[in-house]
């Protein structure tokens, strides 16, 4: 123990318990150097040898006392004066009284199955009972009393968590939220697992969270946005757009050609090879495009955002935009 976390109480209970130097040190796991600092810091001292004598007196009449009349145990006689269990053991033993051994702990087997089945832990148990947890772990051995350890548990607590994210939509924010853990350990357990987040369901978690706190499936919808982002740009490049500053661009220039070996990735070859591979694995062609999924959503935040399926005809009457989607206007040409 650090001897700044010692107190100067702890310190004057020890010394009224009429114990040496040694057994104090020993106590609070210090050196004896060590505690006759913090004594003459906290200008205390030790009791004389009439005092300690006075005081074994009493723990030989009150130890007695609380184990044969109050029927207590030895260690519940420890926790109650504030000693060690070994000077309760060795006072009843020095004044001849006999020990029943079914009294030298706590730890029964009745009182250990009702903890476990409440779900503690041994560690749990040994704070509530004020004993060592190896004590608790022994006791348990003894006993042979099954229980839940806390990697079983652990375990269990993932495999939920795994199921509930292959069987639900839910984002991996509400899955912690529901667990009552953060947001990064439902990723780690899903890594654990070797289970993989998708590209999809992160995007559409985070437009389901957007929806839900702005009214709209992207931020950039909102003016306020916009213009926060404008005017922080005006304020530290002195442009709209980072591009739009010289320097900027010709920044990006150079990492890209120190990156890639060209100005633009999109110009390298094994890119272009990487590019066509993930979208023929993900929309089945060249071109994102190409997949129903993809024009459907496109059509529908063109929608939102201009109140038309092409954001190009956001300028033409509704009436020119019916005779341009009119399909056998065209048909009667070809034929």
């Amino acid at each position: 123990m650090s001897n700044s976390i010692i107190t100067k109480n702890e310190l004057i209970s020890q010394i009224n318990q009429g114990k040496s130097r040694k057994e104090i040190a020993s106590f609070f796991n210090i050196s004896i150097s060590s505690l006759k600092y913090l004594l003459t810091k906290n200008n205390l001292k030790l009791l004389s040898s009439q005092k300690i004598r006075n005081k074994v007196n009493e723990l030989n009449e009150e130890i007695p006392k609380l184990y044969l009349e109050e029927k207590l145990s030895i260690q519940e006689i420890a926790n109650k004066l504030n000693i060690k269990k070994d000077r309760v053991y060795m006072t009843l033993k020095r004044l001849s009284i006999p020990i029943d051994k079914s009294k030298l702990h706590i730890l029964t087997k009745e009182k250990l199955t009702s903890f476990l089945n409440q779900g503690l832990s041994p560690l749990e148990i040994s704070k509530k009972l004020n004993v060592d947890k190896v004590s608790v772990y022994r006791a348990i051995k003894k006993y042979n009393i099954s229980f839940e350890t806390r990697k079983e548990k652990t375990n269990k607590k993932d495999i939920k968590i795994c199921k509930l994210f292959k069987n639900s939509d839910l984002s991996l924010q509400e899955i912690a939220d529901k667990f009552s853990c953060s947001k990064s350990n439902i990723c780690i357990i899903l890594k654990k697992y070797n289970i993989k987040v998708s590209t999809e369901r992160k995007n559409k978690n985070r437009e389901k969270s957007i929806k839900e706190k702005y009214g709209v499936r992207n931020v950039m919808y909102i003016s306020k946005v916009v213009e926060a982002r404008e005017n922080y740009f005006l304020e530290k490049y002195g442009v709209e757009n980072p591009l739009q500053n010289k320097e900027i661009r010709e920044k990006a220039k150079k990492i890209m050609k120190e990156r890639y070996g060209a100005e633009n990735p999109m110009l390298v070859k094994h890119i272009q090879e990487k590019v066509l591979k993930t979208n023929k694995k993900r929309y089945g062609g060249k071109s994102p495009t190409k997949s129903k999924k993809v024009l459907k959503k496109m059509e529908e935040t063109n929608i939102e955002k201009y109140g038309v399926k092409n954001y190009k005809r956001k300028h033409l009457t509704d009436k020119v935009i019916k005779l341009l989607e009119n399909k056998k206007r065209y048909n009667a040409y070809s034929g």
